[in-house]
């Protein structure tokens, strides 16, 4: 098993290092999330949302979906960025990789779903319709690995936002 060597940084440049993180999964970039299905396998699928600056990732599904089903049975939930560039000055491989992992929370009334600010919905739907087609999805993390954003070698970097926020 290969150990990465550990990348101590200071609170500027793990502050530097956040901010260049959070500006790159901003709107409109489209994460891969990851459920666990009722066996207990990995289920992908592309979604977009919005992150807030402690990573929480807010999102909404419609309904009926599989991904409620699973999240409903097991809260466990991933959403993976993964980009590639033909040059970066940070890492000469030109990928850059970020994964928030951590526990989601269903918003299952319309004005909850209504709430989450990153979709707008048409003025005909009143919340009951809301509520009835849509569900809305926030992930609380817990651990976030970023890879890329350094210079030399793709060692990743770890954010615990909840031991953090202490």
């Amino acid at each position: 098993m290969r150990v990465h060597p550990r990348i101590e940084l200071d609170a500027a440049e793990r502050a530097a290092l956040k901010r260049k993180v959070l500006d790159l999964i901003q709107p409109p970039q489209t994460a891969t999330i990851v459920t666990r299905d009722e066996r207990g396998l990995p289920r992908y699928r592309l979604m977009g949302g919005k992150v807030d600056e402690d990573f929480t990732y807010r999102l909404i599904s419609i309904r009926p979906s599989s991904k409620i089903d699973d999240l409903k049975r097991d809260p466990y939930l991933a959403a993976i960025f993964h980009y590639r560039e033909v040059f970066n000055e940070d890492n000469e491989e030109g990928v850059r990789f970020v994964v928030i992992t951590g526990e989601a929370e269903l918003v299952e009334t319309g004005a909850g779903i209504r709430a989450l600010s990153n979709i707008l919905f048409p003025h005909h739907l009143d919340d009951e319709t809301i509520q009835r087609t849509r569900c809305g999805i926030i992930l609380h993390p817990t651990l976030v690995r970023v890879e890329g954003f350094m210079p030399g070698s793709r060692y990743p970097v770890y954010f615990r936002p909840r031991e953090e926020r202490r």
